[in-house]
């Protein structure tokens, strides 16, 4: 019988789309390997319910949060409901499929490992994906696809020691489009010809994305042009297509399926700190970095300090001037736009990249190893 994986990951108007979005990437790998994969997530406000069936993954959908939950941490809120109820509920959905897992597969910053020793009973592997590094898992693989000083001594005493950990950019679980359409190096663009591109994430409950418009208000001309990228789970979507349709040169895409190619046809991207930075660095896109969430922080200073982005900082500090100043800067200076290309490039490990393709065979060589 094929291998069956269980993912449990949400998505919300709050955490943003990042966790569906690598997770649906990796589901999509392991079923060209012969997979069979099931998503478990809560009824939240902007899930991705719509999104993970039209990439043609089952879904078991987890019942509406509590409205009232109390919880001393943050991230545990993000469930929706206690973790033990979530554990539970998890638990009953992973029993009716038609047999155990093979694979638990847990990308949620509400889930330790208190939620591990009750649900991966039967299983035959767990792998987490994590980025925060904050608390313990009991898992056999963990993912974590970001860029940190003292990166391989993160998760020591949080996860087993016969744990294989797959750390860094070289791991980024980017999607398969991007692969394809990869380019050897940046170009310049011809001056008054440049081509920008704008995303501040899936969500961008802040809308970060109007304040950037208002911040390039004049560059886009005819021949300069702006693509705006807004998915479905953003709040502010109405604004932002009028604020574009009163614009010269700039076009609209909303939860758009050629990313890659759009990021392919920019010279620059104005973007969040979130799963979009690898993407970009894949394709050795220069870019001008907001700092969207604290969990963003770190990972974007990191980036930064390698060269391979513009770090403006926290989202809620940066003024449009800054925004408006800091592009107009990298279109006057091609070597520096070219530097930064180089070195986005060199994140993702160039030819030794390995992404999802990579972390669906180091799966498959864990369980021959168990075997």
């Amino acid at each position: 019988m094929d291998k069956l994986v269980a993912f449990r990951v949400d998505s919300t108007v709050e955490m943003g789309t990042g966790h569906l979005v690598r997770c649906l990437t990796l589901a999509g790998e392991l079923r060209r390997a012969g997979a069979a994969a099931y998503f478990i997530s809560r009824k939240l406000p902007g899930g991705g319910e719509t999104l993970i069936r039209q990439s043609g993954f089952e879904l078991l959908m987890l019942p509406e949060p509590i409205d009232d939950l109390q919880t001393p941490h943050e991230h545990e809120r993000w469930l929706g409901v206690p973790w033990k109820q979530d554990a539970a509920e998890t638990s009953e959905a992973l029993r009716s499929l038609s047999k155990p897992p093979d694979w638990l597969i847990v990308d949620h910053y509400g889930i330790d490992d208190r939620w591990e020793s009750l649900v991966r009973t039967g299983m035959s592997k767990l792998m987490v994906i994590d980025d925060l590094a904050d608390r313990k898992h009991m898992a056999d693989l963990l993912l974590d696809q970001n860029v940190y000083p003292n990166m391989e001594r993160r998760y020591d005493g949080l996860v087993p020691q016969a744990c294989l950990r797959l750390l860094g950019p070289l791991y980024a679980l980017v999607r398969p489009e991007f692969l394809e359409i990869r380019r050897p190096a940046w170009k310049p663009p011809e001056p008054g010809r440049e081509r920008l591109l704008v995303f501040l994430g899936g969500a961008d409950a802040q809308d970060q994305t109007s304040k950037v418009l208002r911040a390039l208000n004049s560059f886009a001309d005819g021949q300069r042009f702006i693509d705006v990228v807004i998915g479905s789970a953003n709040p502010h979507r109405a604004a932002v297509v009028q604020l574009c349709a009163a614009m010269q040169g700039v076009r609209v895409h909303q939860q758009t399926q050629d990313m890659a190619v759009l990021m392919s046809g920019a010279h620059l991207a104005i973007g969040g700190g979130g799963t979009t930075t690898w993407e970009r660095c894949l394709l050795g896109l220069p870019s001008i970095t907001l700092v969207m969430a604290q969990n963003q922080r770190a990972a974007t200073e990191a980036v930064a300090a390698a060269g391979a982005t513009i770090n403006l900082g926290w989202f809620e500090g940066v003024r449009e001037e800054a925004i408006q100043q800091t592009v107009l800067k990298c279109f006057k200076n091609p070597t520096a736009m070219k530097a930064m290309s180089k070195a986005a490039l060199g994140l993702m490990g160039g030819n030794r990249y390995e992404g999802a393709s990579g972390v669906s065979q180091r799966m498959l060589e864990k369980d021959h190893a168990a075997a």
